[in-house]
């Protein structure tokens, strides 16, 4: 069921729908979760070129400030240059389980 929270004002995901945003039971932490936009072909994460195949689906949990927690379903790509690869987003480095933007908050508090 989806809030009526509106997540796109304060953070413009790129090539990624807002599939259904929630707040936990005990009102503490936000939920979002984010699925390929099937307008934009998917690309790769290594060579930056955009994709026809893909490969399989997966998920991936990661930490946003204040309290939030986003759920990227992303896609693992055949790339005829590099092989099999992870879809790029530019909100979040490869393999990584905090956004950039997270990331640089804590950066700058350092």
């Amino acid at each position: 069921m989806m809030s009526g929270y509106n997540l796109k004002q304060y953070w413009a995901f790129s090539r990624v729908k807002i599939k259904d945003i929630y707040v936990s039971p005990d009102q503490r932490m936000l939920n979002v979760i984010l699925v390929p936009d099937k307008r934009y072909l998917p690309v790769c994460s290594n060579c930056k070129n955009k994709v026809m195949r893909v490969h399989s689906y997966h998920k991936r949990v990661m930490r946003d400030p204040s309290k939030t927690f986003i759920e990227l379903r992303y896609r693992k790509l055949y790339c005829p240059a590099c092989g099999i690869r992870n879809e790029y987003h530019d909100f979040i480095a490869p393999f990584s389980r905090i956004t950039k933007r997270f990331s640089q908050i804590v950066f700058d508090l350092c």
